[in-house]
Formats: C-alpha cells, structure tokens, sequence
C-alpha cells in the first residue's frame, strides 16, 4: 500500500485469491470511495507506488528474478517504462524515475576454480 504525496489516494497492490499467479493494483480515495482497478499482470510477485507527479509505478516480476516497470496515468493505461536484461534480486526506481538501483544475480557456482591473477 502506498499513498500519493497530496494524501488524498491509496494505491493497494495484491494477488489473486485462487492462484496467487497475477497481481494487481487499485486505487481509492482516502476519504471514502470504492476502489478502481488500475492494472492487473500475471506475477510472481510485484508491486505499485505513487511517483511525484501522480501517475503510479507498477512493477510485476514475471518470473522469480525478471522485472517488468509500468508507468499508470491513468485505469488501464499501462506505459511499458522497462525491463530489467538479466536476472535482478531486487529494483529501486526514485521517485522522479531520474535514478534507479539494481541488484542483478549473477550465479558464480564455480567460484572455487577460480584464481587471481595479478597483470
């Protein structure tokens, strides 16, 4: 859950009841209201929050370590914002979307072969 900067919405993110495979984000008015389907995906896990100017980050993993970044202005007005190349663990994305942090997984399951080597 997450509330917008003005305090006025509350963007709820969750899973299915049956399945747990898709996840989705609603927004509600603070004030009383009923909640409005922004956006739904298929997931593993995922999330939403508000950025500066309003519109709502969404951000399904689509696999255990693939992320997919949705910009929403608007219900169902998904704007594909990005996708991770390799395999992450974990993504935190400012919220004026100029920075982001990344931690990629990178497997080294071989490590104990290998040696350092000085140039």
């Amino acid at each position: 859950m997450d509330a917008d900067r003005p305090g006025q919405h509350l963007a709820v993110s969750g899973w299915n009841a049956g399945t747990f495979d898709s996840i989705g984000v609603a927004v509600m008015p603070t004030d009383g209201g009923a909640p409005v389907m922004w956006a739904t995906g298929a997931a593993e896990q995922g999330g939403a929050h508000f950025l500066d100017d309003g519109s709502i980050l969404f951000a399904p993993w689509d696999t255990p370590e693939s992320i997919q970044l949705y910009r929403l202005r608007t219900p169902g007005s998904l704007e594909r914002f990005g996708a991770a190349p390799r395999p992450v663990a974990g993504v935190s994305v400012s919220d004026d979307l100029k920075r982001a942090a990344v931690l990629e997984v990178s497997y080294h399951g071989d490590a104990y072969m290998s040696s350092i080597v000085r140039p």
